[in-house]
């Protein structure tokens, strides 16, 4: 249970969704890709909300000693977007999460909107110098489409949050990108910022913080300053006529008028993703924002280890068969008879050990839930569930962090 490929899969169980349920992996533009696969998905009617997120956990050494190979990132340990300093990234943790649906269904349901997806987009840079160079033509297009799809020119984005990791190739060339397609016949200069320099560079999890953060900015109207960049990269400088990169102090948004902007982010396999919101209706907001901002105050927090119990499991290793263990099982028959899944021994193991202090586990058959007599069995460090039918899972335990748990 603990693949990649199924992290969504998870969620969708522990939760009982039964929506369109899938992990995407397109490197740093995944969350980005997985909004669009959301937009989608709800578009055609497949769901009617969608639950977005993206998450970077740094729990193995392998991918520090690749990356620091392939010079890929930061000796400073800083992401210093734009700056003449910038030299790679800094890998970053962290986990987000949105929830979408239509516009429409959330004024019905009376939610707190902090912000409308206007377009979105993903492409794929194809063959170019090398498969993890930025393609500037393919950047260029995946915002091209996405204002096309929200309706828009480029005129209309007032900020963008760039992928911007900090490195001496990939900031020019993004910004060079942006111009291209945003800085024509503006009225006011586009702001372009980067939350990599703030938090680093959270791979996965990259796009969906873009999003956080670009609808912060839209709800406070406020850019907020990118760090480590005290002088600005030569190579982009010829573009600052037209583009601001806050470094110094907050720039404040117009407080009257609908705002927009565009979030970028960039899989180094060439996977494109782009999409541009807009601030809440102004109508809405004038309307019930002021009675719901008091449920939203920040609180920080911790949330410590909580084990959840296994809803057929006993405290002391028997399992119990009710009416809520038929219900779970109920989609599971053999020969007419409701059976416990070979599979679902996993589950009984793991919440008996307290999740991680399984080693091993080998299991069997499946168990005719008629037969009510089973139960789990401890033994040093050794485990079995059984019934009259003989031996149905074997597992062996990690005695010292049982010991530390309990």
């Amino acid at each position: 249970g603990s693949a990649s490929s199924i992290i969504a899969n998870r969620v969708s169980y522990t939760f009982s969704f039964t929506g369109p349920s899938m992990s995407i992996d397109t490197a740093c533009s995944s969350s980005l890709v997985a909004l669009d696969s959301g937009l989608n998905a709800i578009s055609n009617n497949s769901c009617d909300q969608a639950i977005i997120g993206g998450v970077n956990l740094n729990l193995l050494p392998f991918y520090f000693i690749t990356f620091c190979t392939t010079r890929m990132l930061s000796p400073n340990g800083r992401c210093a977007t734009f700056s003449n300093q910038a030299d790679g990234y800094a890998r970053g943790e962290g986990c987000g999460v949105v929830v979408m649906k239509t516009l429409s269904k959330a004024i019905e349901d009376n939610d707190y909107i902090y912000g409308v997806i206007k377009g979105c987009a993903v492409n794929q840079d194809g063959k170019s110098a090398n498969l993890t160079s930025p393609n500037g033509p393919s950047q260029e297009r995946v915002i091209q489409t996405a204002l096309d799809r929200a309706g828009l020119d480029g005129k209309d984005i007032h900020y963008i949050e760039a992928h911007g990791t900090g490195t001496a190739l990939g900031d020019p060339q993004e910004i060079q990108s942006l111009y291209n397609v945003l800085c024509k016949d503006r009225s006011s200069n586009l702001i372009v910022g980067a939350l990599k320099s703030n938090i680093g560079h959270t791979e996965g999890a990259a796009g969906i913080a873009g999003v956080i953060k670009a609808i912060l900015c839209l709800q406070h109207r406020e850019i907020p300053c990118n760090l480590h960049c005290n002088i600005i990269n030569p190579r982009i400088e010829d573009y600052m006529n037209e583009i601001i990169f806050p470094t110094n102090e907050t720039i404040e948004l117009s407080k009257q008028n609908t705002l927009y902007s565009g979030i970028s982010s960039f899989g180094f396999g060439g996977t494109n993703a782009h999409v541009i919101i807009s601030s809440t209706p102004l109508n809405y907001v004038q309307g019930i924002i002021e009675s719901i901002k008091a449920k939203i105050e920040w609180n920080r927090k911790s949330f410590p280890w909580k084990q959840l119990d296994h809803p057929i499991l006993l405290d002391d290793g028997k399992i119990k068969f009710d009416e809520l263990a038929y219900a779970i099982f109920k989609d599971h028959v053999v020969e007419g008879n409701v059976v416990l899944p070979g599979a679902g021994f996993i589950d009984l193991m793991l919440s008996y050990c307290n999740m991680k202090c399984l080693r091993s586990i080998v299991f069997a058959q499946f168990l005719d839930l008629s037969n009510k007599d089973i139960q789990i069995t401890e033994k040093d460090d050794h485990l079995s569930i059984y019934s009259d039918h003989g031996i149905h899972c074997e597992g062996y335990m990690n005695i010292d962090i049982m010991k530390d748990r309990k």
